[in-house]
Formats: C-alpha cells, sequence, structure tokens
C-alpha cells in the first residue's frame, strides 16, 4: 500500500501532547496538525495484555508507521532536557 501524503516534518505541528491511564489503558496522544488536517496519534499500552498498539487514526500504513516515527522525532527533538 502506498502513503497517500508526503512526510515533510517541518509541515506539521505538535498541538498537544498528553499521558493518561484509565482501568484499560495507559498511553501517549500526541495532537498534531499540518497541511492535510489535524489529529491525534496514539500509543497505548492495554492492561489485558500488557501489549503496545498504535492508533493513528489511518495516517499510517502497517508496513512503516512513518507518520507516528515522524511524530515521536518530532518530539523528541522540541522536548527541553532538565539538568
Amino acid at each position: 500500500m502506498a502513503r497517500k501524503h508526503e512526510l515533510n516534518p517541518e509541515e506539521y505541528t505538535i498541538d498537544e501532547v498528553v499521558a493518561y491511564s484509565n482501568k484499560e489503558f495507559e498511553g501517549i496522544r500526541i495532537s498534531w496538525s499540518g497541511p492535510i488536517g489535524f489529529g491525534q496519534y496514539e500509543f497505548y499500552k492495554s492492561h489485558k495484555d500488557n501489549e503496545w498498539y498504535i492508533d493513528s487514526e489511518h495516517m499510517d500504513i502497517p508496513e512503516d508507521k512513518e507518520f507516528g516515527k515522524m511524530l515521536l522525532n518530532k518530539f523528541i527533538n522540541e522536548i527541553k532536557e532538565v539538568s
């Protein structure tokens, strides 16, 4: 399956990052915006099977997960280090 949209990190903004936990899952939700609109990308762990999952709102293809990698890399590059 081919990617529908080009991934140019400079065109995307991370609007918010939220960590959450509930009875079923714990994870991180990245809200983003860019030239194709906006959305949320979630990385979460199931308490039931202790496995990690993603929900990309169809922004990724299973073979590469490049959109998620781009968002994580952008987030890491923008984090301020505490000394």
